[in-house]
């Protein structure tokens, strides 16, 4: 009893011809109705039921990444947590160094010990946005992934989100950086393996796989604060770097550049077998958390707006996302091009929330 005209989407454009569409009736208005099939089920009742006795975890993660916020929603997940092995329930009583999976597709994590530590460049080797030194108090219980998001972990994701993280990527081109495009995450210009860290991925790509995430595991994950990163990266450590060592002492704890790197600034100090790409994830030796690849391999995004500096920084943990420049975004670690002053634990630089490079990755914590 009226014309119907599609608000978003285009019936008529085989790209965009699926899923479902919004329709507005012209004349006369009625009240919204879900939206029904034939014997006036609606289309989450009809997949609920054709999953509910299913013993496929698969079934359950399919349905929550289809209705997140559905009426059979708690009950997908309550299935998941009964057909996953793997899924082992986490408290605050577990001790810290304990290390467990929430679903066979999620990030293996580590529990971090509460504690404080100073924040920042103590050494006076620094830049003036490592400074003030501060002291932070992180006195909660938190779990921290064991390694950067992998490519398995990480395509598991895409293809039951469809998130799409574009197709152009900063690569090095031998002689400088550019964006080509045909480079992304699956490609990002050198040869990985799935235990790889994912790379080519910007902050919204990575906030995408956190909310995935937990509406696949009905857990609470996020990513670091920057003071978090700090505290897990130093690992109760009070030198430059996690391993009370030199610089020399990278060869065994991260992966950055080469004696053979062709970077201008050509002072790498190893030669790890890794020039110009990525290491798989836990080639190198974990810091006294049990965390590995703190430095190097590929920076990791962290939660923070970038300051210039530390003046009024929270002393509690959290992210720091007021004042500032919500638009850049912290990165921490240092990556496989990186000289060994950019791997320390207190360095820091930020970058466009939307950039995507090949040396750039994350890692996620989960709230106890």
């Amino acid at each position: 009893n009226g014309r119907q005209t599609p608000r978003n989407g285009k019936l008529n454009d085989p790209d965009l011809n699926r899923g479902d569409f919004i329709f507005q009736v012209s004349a006369p208005a009625r009240p919204a109705a879900p939206v029904a099939s034939a014997g006036g089920q609606t289309v989450g009742m009809m997949f609920w039921q054709s999953i509910q006795d299913s013993d496929l975890p698969g079934d359950f993660r399919a349905y929550l990444d289809r209705f997140p916020a559905g009426t059979f929603a708690p009950l997908a997940r309550n299935r998941l947590a009964v057909l996953s092995p793997e899924s082992k329930p986490v408290t605050v009583a577990q001790r810290a160094g304990d290390t467990f999976r929430d679903c066979p597709e999620c990030p293996e994590m580590v529990v971090a010990p509460p504690g404080t530590f100073l924040m920042g460049d103590r050494d006076g080797v620094g830049r003036s946005y490592e400074l003030p030194p501060h002291d932070v108090r992180i006195d909660y219980s938190l779990a921290i992934g064991r390694f950067e998001i992998t490519r398995a972990e990480y395509t598991a994701f895409a293809q039951a989100s469809e998130h799409d993280a574009g197709n152009e990527c900063f690569v090095f081109n031998g002689r400088k950086w550019e964006a080509l495009t045909g480079k992304n995450w699956r490609d990002p210009g050198f040869a990985q393996t799935a235990r790889d860290p994912v790379t080519c991925i910007s902050w919204n790509d990575a906030q995408a796989y956190v909310s995935w995430l937990n509406r696949t595991t009905g857990k609470r994950y996020r990513l670091l604060s920057e003071a978090e990163w700090e505290y897990a990266a130093r690992a109760g450590s009070t030198t430059q770097y996690a391993f009370n060592g030199s610089e020399g002492e990278l060869c065994t704890h991260g992966n950055g550049a080469d004696r053979n790197t062709p970077f201008d600034w050509r002072n790498g100090k190893c030669a790890d077998g890794f020039d110009e790409r990525t290491a798989p994830v836990g080639n190198f030796a974990a810091n006294g958390f049990g965390l590995h690849d703190m430095h190097g391999n590929v920076w990791e995004w962290v939660g923070d707006c970038w300051h210039d500096n530390y003046g009024n920084a929270p002393a509690n943990g959290a992210a720091w996302t007021t004042g500032g420049d919500c638009n850049r975004r912290v990165l921490r670690g240092g990556s496989w091009d990186s000289r060994p002053g950019n791997m320390r634990s207190a360095f820091r630089v930020g970058d466009r929330a939307t950039a995507r490079y090949n040396f750039i990755g994350f890692r996620v914590a989960r709230e106890l």
